[in-house]
């Protein structure tokens, strides 16, 4: 969470600390909701790949292992609903500058790391599934290679960005 600019800052209503307006405990029932519809439909593909289709290809695995840092980030997302998430800002206390900062970081952090995978996930599975020319398999390459590029840059400018802050 930054600090808005002081003219922002000044414009804004005095804090109500006492009944303020709080969308949190939707944020917690939209996470948890699309958290398990993800769990489900994985499951259920990995289900069919091992059972049915056998074996299950690389595309699978990396979908499913999007799912710890799905189930992270809903975690922090519902930590950061009792750390000011879903208060206007000018609602927010003193003291949840810090961990709601923790929480937001944490949270992009593993939303990162979630479309990195899924990316490659995709890309792993036109390599699988095409009988394309040698043109399309070395462009898929070229993206694989740029996703996984993208994907360490931004986790660790990320990452060493708020270890400098903090």
């Amino acid at each position: 969470m930054r600090k808005p600019p002081p003219q922002v800052f000044d414009s804004w209503p005095e804090p109500n600390y006492v009944d303020p307006e709080h969308k949190g405990p939707e944020l917690i029932i939209v996470s948890l909701i699309f958290t398990s519809i993800s769990f489900v439909i994985v499951g259920l593909r990995m289900f069919v790949r091992l059972r049915i289709k056998k074996p299950a290809g690389w595309d699978d695995w990396l979908m499913l292992a999007t799912l710890p840092f799905i189930a992270g980030g809903t975690a922090s997302s519902i930590l950061g609903t009792y750390h000011g998430w879903g208060y206007h800002m000018w609602d927010n206390k003193p003291e949840w500058t810090e961990p709601a900062g923790m929480s937001s970081w944490f949270s992009q952090l593993n939303s990162i790391i979630i479309m990195t995978l899924v990316k490659l996930s995709i890309l792993v599975s036109y390599l699988r599934i095409s009988v394309a020319t040698k043109f399309f398999r070395r462009a898929t390459w070229v993206m694989i290679t740029m996703i996984v590029l993208w994907g360490l840059g931004i986790s660790t400018s990320s990452a060493f960005g708020r270890l400098i802050i903090v």
